[in-house]
């Protein structure tokens, strides 16, 4: 029974993620707030209910520190994430989706482009009094699961090879507070 509601949620997911939705403008960031490794944002998502299947897909970006303490950004970063509940029929649009990331390893796998499955990190909602990989600060409850990253679609063999993610700087060190658009 998992197996295919796994199989139903991976295809109704493709649905949402193949719908059509615009990329919203966002609010303006200054920095990356202290003890945060990074933050995963996705503006706007299309979100789904097909009787007891219930998904979200959409795509924003990550800011975080490189290597050399600088801000950056890596866009677009990708996001699906779904649960089983009972529900509706249709689509619409949500968001925001904050993600907080606490965990440097977790940090610099998002940072370069790995798929990061959140059943495999400890996540928390806020206030929550446990430690958390990452904390949802906005758009998805605790029963759900999420990927970041996932992995191309089949059809990508007919655009070519991967890209390769870059976090582009963005600002100085750890004390710049260029604001962000």
């Amino acid at each position: 029974m998992k197996r295919w509601t796994a199989v139903l949620l991976g295809g109704y997911l493709t649905l949402i993620s193949a719908s059509v939705w615009s990329e919203g403008k966002s609010e303006v960031i200054n920095h990356l707030p202290a003890g945060l490794e990074g933050m995963v944002i996705i503006p706007k998502a299309a979100h789904g209910h097909l009787l007891y299947l219930h998904g979200l897909a959409g795509e924003g970006r990550y800011l975080s520190r490189n290597e050399h303490g600088e801000l950056c950004i890596l866009a677009p970063l990708p996001m699906i994430a779904g649960n089983t509940r009972l529900g509706t029929i249709g689509i619409d649009e949500s968001g925001p989706v904050i993600l907080n990331i606490y965990n440097p390893v977790l940090a610099r796998q998002i940072r370069h482009g790995q798929q990061i499955e959140s059943r495999q990190w400890r996540v928390a909602l806020p206030h929550a009094k446990q430690t958390a990989d990452i904390e949802i600060a906005n758009g998805l409850d605790s029963e759900m699961d999420f990927i970041i990253n996932p992995r191309r679609r089949w059809t990508s063999w007919l655009r070519g090879g991967e890209p390769q993610p870059s976090c582009k700087t963005i600002a100085g060190g750890p004390t710049d507070s260029t604001p962000l658009r």
